[in-house]
């Protein structure tokens, strides 16, 4: 692990469980969406494999990020885990994607994810600032259950 990865990690965890609000958004701004149904899940699925066939990268394994601490820090998204197989035959990812990414969706807008830095950016954006200790500790293991996905190499 560089000193570069882990000190990104360490500011991120370290202002998420301090409390330092990340993102524009509050809790009492608007009200958490209700868990995605197994429906809006299936359409989010469905957005990614669209955006892939669109960008010629349909040929990736696609896996949904389960995780109930995701789900509680971000409510109303839903993220799979892209991975371009390396073996025993490596593939070419299509350009703008890498060999694992993560791909976020709310309300059918797909957006990827590459690199850690785009996920810290992510992460600041859409979190929703909170004292609550429970709260920042979702929004540390949703994090985790993330960012582990880009590090993924199908073993």
């Amino acid at each position: 692990m560089s000193c570069t990865y882990r000190s990104s990690w360490a500011v991120l965890l370290g202002a998420v469980l301090l409390g330092c609000p990340l993102g524009a958004r509050s809790d009492e701004a608007d009200p958490p969406k209700d868990k995605l149904t197994p429906e809006q899940v299936s359409k989010a699925e469905k957005a990614v494999k669209a955006h892939l066939e669109k960008i010629k990268g349909d040929y990736a394994t696609i896996k949904q990020i389960k995780d109930d601490n995701l789900e509680r820090a971000l409510p109303g998204y839903a993220f799979f885990g892209v991975l371009y197989r390396q073996y025993p035959v490596g593939r070419v990812p299509p350009a703008g994607l890498k060999a694992s990414n993560v791909f976020a969706v709310q309300d059918g807008k797909v957006e990827a994810i590459t690199e850690m830095k785009g996920l810290e950016t992510y992460f600041k954006t859409h979190l929703r600032p909170s004292a609550s200790d429970e709260k920042l500790k979702d929004a540390a293991r949703a994090w985790l259950a993330v960012a582990q996905e880009l590090h993924q190499d199908g073993f």
